[in-house]
């Protein structure tokens, strides 16, 4: 029984995140906006005059579109469920659960505590509740995240490279982080010239879509871009100062923080205070755990490299742009849990587990309190 305890507690995990998950929208309870049918007339045109598309949804700046890989990607689920909207938000789910079933099988055997406690924390936190509500590109942006941190430490240049264009395709705002990133991240490790190049065919192969498009139409999304980063327009909105920036920035990661965990905001905020203290330490003594460090060194990379990033950015950062942000958080949080679970410490241990216990029941409490508040009729 202790031989597969990990086990059941992972899949049992999966079944109530699942479980929630579905019954939040069953009964085609979802929202469904001028997003939704913007893509769903896109893809049936696809369907129905067999055209390809080389351009996806519009990004926050009118005229500059997506690549046209979000609507390759739904195309299956609408031509299997003949056009039900619902089965795109299925879909959505489906590979929610998929990408934590690929965490944990990559470090059942590296790392089986680290596996199972980030299961848990993945697959409750409130954002991947949230996104699942409905089908929208921004809100796929999470197990995406997740599925390019496994394919760094993981695959091939190639499929990294390919993993990081069609991401951007997703969510340009947080998906252009990806290409830049993970290049910096093989310089670093000291990868060879020609994998750098193998890497950078991947991402730009999912770029020719675009650049047919922009051939086309005289380089239309280009000069948009152009002009709205030299003041040619606002649609971004106004710049801000410095201070404000700073401001803007951590607001925005205190709420992440927050929508990480059903724990109250005060206890996960101290929690995660300790936890990055703690991996500092960590990392100053070289105690991280050998099957950890990749993972980890990636996490806090990252984190560095967008913070970084955004700090730059001129404009306010919208609440869907930093979505994917949500997945180095919960990795770094769940390296500091399995940390002290796996410690000789009994009140280490103890404190470990009473912290994913009560993941596990607020979350629940959370969902049913969730699920009796949409039991009343809309009057919408």
């Amino acid at each position: 029984m202790k031989k597969h305890l990990p086990l059941l507690l992972f899949l049992f995990v999966l079944s109530i995140s699942t479980f929630y998950k579905l019954a939040d929208v069953w009964g085609n309870n979802t929202a469904f906006t001028i997003d939704q049918g913007r893509d769903l007339v896109d893809i049936r045109q696809m369907v129905v005059s067999h055209t390809p598309r080389l351009v996806g949804p519009t990004t926050s700046i009118n005229g500059v579109l997506l690549g046209p890989f979000w609507y390759y990607f739904n195309l299956v689920p609408f031509l299997v469920s003949g056009g039900n909207p619902m089965s795109i938000v299925i879909w959505q789910i489906i590979w929610y659960q998929t990408s934590a079933i690929l965490f944990w099988l990559y470090f059942r055997k590296k790392h089986s505590t680290f596996a199972l406690t980030f299961s848990i924390l993945y697959l409750f936190m409130p954002i991947g509740f949230n996104t699942a509500r409905y089908f929208w590109n921004a809100n796929s942006m999470p197990f995406f995240t997740a599925l390019f941190f496994l394919a760094l430490i993981t695959s091939p240049p190639f499929l990294l490279g390919l993993v990081s264009g069609l991401a951007m395709q997703v969510e340009a705002a947080f998906g252009i982080l990806f290409f830049p990133f993970a290049f910096l991240y093989l310089l670093i490790i000291k990868k060879p010239v020609k994998q750098l190049i193998v890497m950078s065919t991947g991402f730009f192969l999912t770029l020719i879509p675009q650049i047919v498009f922009e051939f086309r139409h005289g380089f239309l999304m280009t000069n948009i871009f152009l002009r709205e980063f030299k003041g040619g327009s606002n649609m971004l909105g106004e710049k801000l100062s410095l201070p404000l920036r700073l401001d803007d920035r951590f607001t925005q990661f205190l709420g992440l923080i927050r929508d990480s965990n059903h724990l109250p905001v005060d206890l996960i905020n101290l929690i995660y205070f300790f936890a990055i203290i703690t991996i500092i330490l960590l990392l100053i003594k070289r105690k991280i755990p050998a099957s950890l460090k990749s993972i980890t060194n990636v996490s806090i990379g990252f984190i560095m490299f967008s913070s970084a990033f955004y700090l730059l950015f001129p404009q306010n950062l919208k609440h869907w742009y930093t979505l994917g942000f949500s997945i180095p958080l919960v990795i770094l949080l769940s390296v500091f849990i399995s940390y002290i679970i796996s410690s000789k410490n009994k009140i280490l241990l103890s404190l470990g587990c009473l912290i994913l216990a009560g993941t596990i029941i607020h979350t629940i409490n959370a969902q049913n309190l969730y699920l009796n508040m949409i039991k009343t009729p809309s009057n919408d």
